[in-house]
């Protein structure tokens, strides 16, 4: 398994909860895909790819088409953790973006 670790960071002032998304769950892992994150802090995420067999790996990293996308909505003291159902229930709140990525301090 080939792996890297960046960090997510939520430089606003409110309390959000955030989820990894990808075009190919079963090729990476993303832990921890989900959670609250308070206001300005960082959480380091480490997103590891599975092992394909040679038939499925790209010729080159350009042909590489797998995109990954971070949801985010504001959340209250009320909530604890970042579920799938938390974002289901709010499909309104949720922000989309590409994540933008730091390497760890």
């Amino acid at each position: 398994m080939a792996g890297a670790a960046d960090c997510l960071q939520n430089p606003s002032d409110e309390r959000i909860a955030f989820k990894v998304k990808t075009t190919a769950p079963q090729s990476y892992s993303v832990k921890p895909a989900a959670r609250v994150l308070e206001p300005g802090a960082t959480c380091q995420l480490a997103v590891t790819m599975a092992a394909l067999s040679p038939k499925k790996l790209p010729e080159s990293v350009a042909e590489c088409k797998d995109r990954f996308l971070v949801e985010a909505m504001v959340v209250g003291r009320e909530v604890t953790e970042a579920t799938s159902l938390l974002f289901k229930a709010n499909p309104k709140a949720v922000r989309q973006a590409p994540p933008v990525l730091r390497q760890p301090d």
